[in-house]
C-alpha cells in the first residue's frame, strides 16, 4: 500500500484478507468415439482380435471397464477373441471430470472357414472294385500352416461308369500351426469325389 502522494509506503498501516472461490463443474458430455469400430466380424483368420474402445474425455483418468457376461462383472482388459464364435461385449467409461457414465455394447465375430477338399481321377475297366483315396492333399481353405488330418474318405466303384458316392465313416480334425492344439472348430469341411471307370 502507498499513501496518496504514490511513494511513501502505508503498508504498516493495514491488515489483509485475501480469499476466492472458483467453481469447476463436471461435463455431461462423456461418450465413446466410433465404438462401432471396436466390432469384428470376419472369418478365421489364426489372429487375435479385439481392441480398446476410444472416449472423448480431453482430461482427467478415463476408467474403461468391459462385460462379457451381460454385465455380471467388469474388467479393465479389452476382450478379444481368435477362434470361431461370438463375443457380445458390454463397455462404460467414468472419468471424475464427467457427470454421466459413458455406456454401449459391439460383437466380435469370427466365422468358420470352408474347407473344401476335392478329388478326381480316371481308372481302366478291371472287373473288380476300385478304390481313389481322398486325402489331405486334396484340401483347400486351410488357414496359414494350420494341419488337416482327413482320415477313411474314398470313392469306390466296380461298374464302368462316374462313381461320386463318397464313403461313409471319415473322420477329420485340423490342428494349428504349433501342430497340437485342435482347430477344428474354425472350419467347416465338404469332401467331394469323382472316380471315372472307363
Amino acid at each position: 500500500v502507498t499513501k496518496a502522494d504514490g511513494t511513501t509506503d502505508s503498508t504498516k498501516n493495514y491488515t489483509i484478507d485475501v480469499k476466492g472461490k472458483l467453481t469447476i463443474t463436471k461435463s455431461d458430455e462423456l461418450a465413446f468415439v466410433e465404438l462401432s469400430a471396436n466390432g469384428y466380424d470376419k472369418p478365421y483368420d489364426a489372429r487375435t482380435h479385439g481392441e480398446a474402445a476410444k472416449t472423448n474425455a480431453k482430461t482427467g483418468a478415463t476408467k474403461v471397464e468391459y462385460s462379457v457376461d451381460n454385465g455380471a462383472t467388469w474388467s479393465e482388459t479389452v476382450p478379444t477373441i481368435t477362434d470361431a464364435g461370438t463375443v457380445n461385449v458390454k463397455v462404460r467409461a467414468t472419468n471424475p471430470n464427467y457427470a454421466n457414465t459413458a455406456e454401449g455394447e459391439y460383437t466380435l465375430n469370427v466365422s468358420k472357414v470352408a474347407i473344401e477338399v476335392y478329388r478326381e481321377t480316371s481308372m481302366a475297366y478291371t472287373g473288380s472294385e476300385q478304390t481313389m483315396d481322398i486325402t489331405k492333399d486334396n484340401a483347400k481353405g486351410l488357414v496359414g500352416d494350420e494341419q488337416l488330418t482327413l482320415t477313411g474318405a474314398k470313392v469306390s466303384g466296380t461298374e464302368a461308369r462316374t462313381h461320386e458316392s463318397v464313403a461313409e465313416g471319415w473322420t477329420w480334425s485340423v490342428t494349428k500351426a504349433d501342430g497340437t492344439t485342435d482347430s477344428t472348430k474354425n472350419y467347416t469341411i465338404d469332401v467331394k469325389g469323382k472316380l471315372t471307370i472307363t
